[in-house]
């Protein structure tokens, strides 16, 4: 099956696997990237505001709760929770 990269990284940055993507570990290399890619830059952390659904494929990454959030989309109020991962330490890093 060819991968649709674009959908694909939509449906991670959305928070959730479209039907055609579950289960394939799209979103597990597109986290891994986003991380190599973050300490590369020497970042000393790196945060997402995962859904309810996403909130345990983020914690077994490492990724801690920081605080719960509402959202407002169109008239409806979603939750989400915002979480962090502290990087290995680089030397002269972004905070």
């Amino acid at each position: 099956m060819r991968i649709r990269w674009r959908a694909a990284l939509a449906a991670l940055v959305a928070g959730w696997a479209a039907v055609g993507f579950a289960r394939q570990g799209v979103a597990t290399f597109l986290c891994s990237a986003a991380e190599t890619l973050a300490q590369g830059r020497k970042s000393a952390h790196v945060s997402v505001d995962a859904s309810d659904t996403a909130q345990l494929f983020f914690a077994k990454r490492g990724y801690v709760p920081v605080q719960r959030n509402t959202v407002n989309v169109g008239d409806e109020w979603l939750a989400n929770t915002s979480m962090r991962k502290e990087l290995a330490a680089a030397e002269g890093g972004v905070q």
